[in-house]
């Protein structure tokens, strides 16, 4: 069984990603949190396969948040869904090891079904 934790601090974006991913890997086992704190905890589940995760979220700054998951988990994926723009952020985290960002201000259509394709 694959197992994704989302973190988000608006529940219905946890709700929406959540959704999302059951829908196309019915079978994964979701986790969620709406903190950086909380993030860091549920990161050390074991047989964590994929990590999404805001930037905005309480208990950290984003580039402190997102590396503190990264080294608690280095090699378990981890894709950026955000609506910051700041493209010196954005690089200092692909820097840090994301894989990718999904921005939440683009259009249903361009959005993210390309984003998820995991295995």
């Amino acid at each position: 069984m694959q197992s994704c934790l989302i973190c988000d601090d608006h529940p219905m974006m946890r709700e929406a990603l959540s959704g999302r991913v059951r829908l196309a890997w019915p079978n994964t086992h979701v986790m969620e949190v709406a903190a950086f704190p909380d993030a860091w905890k549920h990161a050390k589940t074991e047989g964590l396969d994929l990590i999404l995760c805001d930037l905005d979220m309480p208990g950290a700054t984003p580039i402190v948040g997102i590396a503190r998951i990264l080294r608690t988990v280095p090699d378990v994926p981890l894709l950026v869904i955000t609506a910051m723009e700041d493209d010196a952020t954005l690089l200092a985290l692909f820097d840090l090891g994301i894989v990718a960002v999904s921005s939440i201000l683009c259009d249903r259509a361009d959005g993210a079904s390309g984003t998820f394709k995991w295995s």
